[in-house]
């Protein structure tokens, strides 16, 4: 059988998760004992989430759809030296309720706290990873691509970056990648993190780079053009890449505000 000589149980003691997505600002997994089980077929987890900080922006949930394609909530063992068992999309992730529960969380109180519980149902099918998990694990990660700002989701709907269909009266998402979108996310990019740069000195009183930050207010429009006129929509990925960036440059004004 399967899973002989693999334990029935993991447990590992974890503080300061890493987790990646819209969310990591704003949500933890609570320092405990937490406990990989399996059951020879499919292997579970069961993590704490708090809610650390209210969401300055709504946060808008991909549509159950398009997550069913492509799950979007995803857990990895670690192991020692912060080795990665990454078990893929079809490893760790969760049902549409835990997802909810999620979504319940960021937009309830700071403080409140749910249980999430992630299943691996091809545990069985992977030997190798499975076995190394439930013998070397040390921690997890939380892998996090089900939430966009509600705003930039809705702008991206808009400006016909991506769509909406109706499929059997459920929208979902559709997009294809576009030949220019590689190209303009890299100088979207860099665009962002030369801003960033300057309005960081200009707040400190470094009036050096004022002629920089001139030049950079040149290219915004030119820049805005350029995407506008793009052809094609985006890929998933490129979505992705393009909501990231734009939070990453919300997120630096706000705190520059505060």
């Amino acid at each position: 059988m399967y899973s002989c000589g693999i334990p029935k149980e993991r447990g590992v003691t974890v503080s300061d998760v890493d987790i990646s997505g819209t969310i990591k600002d704003f949500v933890k997994i609570v320092d405990g004992t937490y406990t990989f089980t399996n059951s020879g077929r499919e292997a579970f987890i069961t993590v704490q989430f708090e809610l650390i900080e209210e969401p300055y922006q709504p946060l808008c949930l991909v549509t159950w759809e398009q997550y069913r394609k492509n799950p979007e909530l995803r857990l990895n063992a670690v192991g020692k030296n912060e080795q990665i068992f990454d078990t893929g999309i079809y490893g760790f992730d969760v049902e549409k309720e835990q997802l909810q529960k999620l979504a319940d969380l960021l937009s309830g109180n700071v403080g409140d706290k749910k249980s999430i519980s992630f299943k691996w149902r091809y545990f069985g099918q992977d030997k190798e990873i499975g076995a190394k998990i439930f013998k070397e694990a040390t921690s997890f990660e939380i892998i996090e691509d089900a939430f966009v700002y509600c705003d930039a989701y809705a702008e991206m709907v808009e400006n016909g970056m991506i769509k909406l269909t109706n499929d059997n009266n459920e929208k979902t998402v559709t997009s294809s990648g576009g030949e220019n979108w590689d190209e303009l996310l890299n100088s979207y990019e860099k665009y962002v993190n030369q801003y960033i740069k300057c309005i960081k000195k200009i707040n400190e009183g470094d009036i050096s780079v004022m002629i920089e930050y001139a030049d950079l207010l040149e290219k915004t429009a030119d820049l805005s053009e350029k995407m506008e006129d793009a052809k094609g929509q985006l890929s998933s990925t490129q979505m992705k890449r393009y909501l990231d960036i734009t939070n990453k440059f919300t997120k630096c004004m706000i705190d520059i505000v505060e």
